[in-house]
C-alpha cells in the first residue's frame, strides 16, 4: 500500500494560501503597505514598484506551493520571507512577557503567529517532499512514461 503524505500536502496548501493573500494585499492595500513597511522593517521606505514586486513574488511563491511545483525551493524562500518578518518584529512579539508594565491584553501577542508560521514553512522546507496532488509528480510520471515509449 502506498503511503500519501497528507500532512505535507495540508502544510503546503495553507502556507500557500497565507502567502497568497499577503501577495494580494501588496496590490490591493498599496497605501497601507507603503506605510507599514518602515514600521515593520527597520525604517526602510519602499516605492510602489518595489511592493508590487514583493508582491509579484509572493505571489509566484503560493502558486508554486498550490501547485506543488518545486515546493522545497518555494518553502525555503518563504522561510526566508518570514525569517526576516519574525525578526523585524521580534520585539514587538517579546514585548507583553517581558515588560513589567506591559499590558496582558495587548494586541501584539498576536504577532507571536509569525514565530508558528515561521516553525511550519522551516517544517515544510526541511521536509523536502510535495505530498500527493502536486503537478511536480504527475510531470515527473509523464517524462518517464514518455521516456519508455520511445
Amino acid at each position: 500500500m502506498v503511503e500519501k503524505d497528507y500532512a505535507t500536502f495540508v502544510i503546503r496548501i495553507a502556507l500557500g494560501l497565507y502567502i497568497l493573500v499577503w501577495g494580494i494585499a501588496k496590490f490591493v492595500q498599496q497605501d497601507f503597505w507603503l506605510q507599514m513597511f518602515p514600521m515593520i522593517y527597520w525604517g526602510l521606505v519602499v516605492g510602489a514598484t518595489v511592493l508590487a514586486v514583493f508582491g509579484i513574488v509572493e505571489i509566484v511563491l503560493a502558486a508554486m506551493l498550490i501547485l506543488g511545483w518545486k515546493v522545497t525551493i518555494a518553502a525555503w524562500i518563504g522561510f526566508l520571507i518570514q525569517l526576516s518578518t519574525t525578526v523585524a518584529l521580534i520585539g514587538r512579539i517579546a514585548a507583553p512577557y517581558v515588560m513589567v508594565e506591559a499590558d496582558p491584553v495587548k494586541p501584539n501577542i498576536v504577532l507571536f503567529g509569525t514565530v508558528v508560521i515561521l516553525g511550519a514553512w522551516l517544517a515544510l522546507a526541511l521536509r523536502g517532499k510535495t505530498g500527493p496532488y502536486a503537478i511536480e509528480k504527475y510531470s515527473w510520471d509523464l517524462c518517464k512514461k514518455r521516456a519508455v515509449l520511445v
